[in-house]
């Protein structure tokens, strides 16, 4: 038992005591009678809300409640007057002397059976300021939700270990895996070999706190490989990276249609080409032979039979008609290989074969001017193209080889191939005669022009082996120096069979 003194004191001091807790309570401590009045008010209401006790009592405390908050209130003092001794009462707006709505929190507790209270015992405090931050965060969950979830493009998070935590709806449009396929899987699952290191490099950029956007290629469920935009943000809490998020959008449609028009542009850049070459033949080499059979003609009209020099008129005439047919044929030899080219159907076609049809050709001549030839084209390289285009493309580089041989040592002769990330790269190089690049770079592949004239040719033969080379998607590249040889390099657009 405690002693009498202190049981007096705590008696005296008792009422003083709960006066000034509840007079200076953080929280509004108050009483309402059975009809929501106040019936005792804290003095804490007016640093709360600005009113003085006197103010509020036999006041209805739901007056002072936003309209939209009443019914939740008014269900939640029904509950504690009818079964509930305690309960949370909703957050409300409550108006506060100047006219301001406060968000309240409050909790009741039904006291009316106890003889010191009659009534519901409430506690109340300010949640102005944490509803403001929780609406906030709401908010910005629904822009970010919004952007995220109905952005049209594959929008996506990875974690640290690069693996998917989220997706949206429209991933299963872009890789056919629906989002469930795809959550904790590595994103790796998705890429062609290809990009493996292009996304390397770039997931590197994003872990560094870097943005990136890169293009590569993924294999879909289906197998299917697409071509596809994507962009990384590093994301960042508190300081640290915490993953990343990405957008992607399919662009193999749009890539597509950019190629297609560059081969377009090309062809039209060639298609004119090809016109200033027919335009050269029409104004030098097929008029030159008309005029001089035009001129002839006249000229053996006149000249009587008997004439002593007829017989040698007819004979130019004849040379000048025999000319502007070999310019005929040209012209029909390069239309119906242009025409050839968009019709004839590859198949595969073994290079090493092909290169060994052409040797033996030339087997004999190659034997009388003491030839060495080195054949370095491996048997298994097996190509989809056209064999009579790359037996012509060989056949008129290797004639070319011994046609400008050097005078002063024996013809070498080497043919190789290998095979790099388009296709296939073919050379022929010879240690003959050469050219000056400089002077001849911009006429090398030109109709009817000639570099060496002491030696027989038309100047036709390059010309065909560009056109070939076109032909089957491909490019072709010299290299040579006088005196020392020639390099042709040609590059064929064609995989592997």
């Amino acid at each position: 038992m405690h002693p009498p003194a202190f049981k007096e004191i705590k008696e005296n001091y008792s009422r003083e005591f709960y006066q000034a807790i509840v007079g200076n309570s953080l929280e509004l401590i108050a009483v309402l009678n059975e009809e929501g009045t106040y019936t005792f008010v804290g003095d804490s209401v007016t640093a709360l809300l600005g009113y003085q006790p006197a103010e509020l009592l036999g006041v209805n405390a739901l007056a002072h409640i936003h309209p939209d908050d009443l019914a939740g209130v008014q269900e939640a003092l029904e509950a504690l007057l009818a079964f509930t001794p305690a309960a949370a009462i909703p957050p409300f707006r409550f108006r506060n002397k100047s006219g301001e709505w406060r968000w309240l929190e409050c909790s009741g507790r039904n006291m009316l059976y106890n003889e010191h209270v009659r009534g519901i015992l409430t506690s109340s405090r300010d949640v102005t300021e944490a509803v403001q931050l929780s609406y906030d965060h709401d908010q910005h969950q629904a822009y970010y939700k919004s952007l995220f979830f109905e952005h049209p493009d594959t929008v996506f998070t990875l974690d640290l270990n690069g693996t998917f935590q989220k997706v949206n709806r429209h991933v299963q449009e872009l890789t056919g895996y629906t989002g469930p396929e795809l959550l904790n899987l590595p994103y790796t699952t998705l890429l062609h070999p290809d990009s493996v290191a292009v996304a390397a490099e770039s997931m590197k950029q994003v872990w560094a706190g870097q943005a990136c956007t890169a293009e590569i290629f993924i294999i879909t469920k289906e197998g299917a490989k697409r071509h596809i935009s994507v962009t990384m943000m590093p994301v960042h809490f508190r300081g640290e990276i915490q993953g990343t998020q990405g957008i992607a959008k399919d662009i193999t449609e749009t890539v597509q249609a950019q190629q297609l028009i560059v081969k377009q542009a090309d062809d039209l850049y060639k298609h004119n080409l090809d016109l200033q070459q027919f335009t050269y033949m029409v104004s030098h080499n097929l008029r030159a032979p008309v005029a001089n059979a035009l001129g002839l003609a006249q000229l053996v009209n006149k000249l009587p039979k008997e004439a002593s020099n007829y017989d040698q008129v007819v004979q130019k005439l004849q040379g000048s008609i025999r000319q502007l047919d070999e310019v005929v044929k040209d012209i029909n030899h390069i239309l119906s290989l242009r025409d050839a080219s968009r019709v004839c159907t590859r198949e595969p076609v073994y290079l090493g074969q092909v290169c060994q049809q052409v040797l033996e050709q030339f087997k004999d001549e190659l034997e009388l001017n003491r030839a060495q030839v080195k054949v370095e084209v491996d048997p298994s390289y097996r190509l989809m193209s056209i064999r009579a285009y790359l037996y012509s493309i060989l056949y008129n580089l290797i004639s070319n080889s011994l046609k400008y041989k050097a005078d002063c040592r024996p013809l070498e002769l080497a043919v190789a191939a290998k095979r790099d990330a388009r296709g296939y790269v073919l050379t022929v190089r010879d240690n003959g005669s050469g050219m000056d690049m400089h002077l001849v770079q911009h006429q090398l592949f030109q109709l009817y022009k000639r570099f060496h004239p002491n030696t027989h040719g038309k100047g036709i033969g390059l010309f065909m082996v560009k056109t070939q080379v076109q032909a089957l998607s491909g490019k072709i590249a010299v290299e040579s120096v006088p005196d020392q040889g020639t390099t042709f390099t040609i590059y064929l657009g064609a995989k592997h069979v």
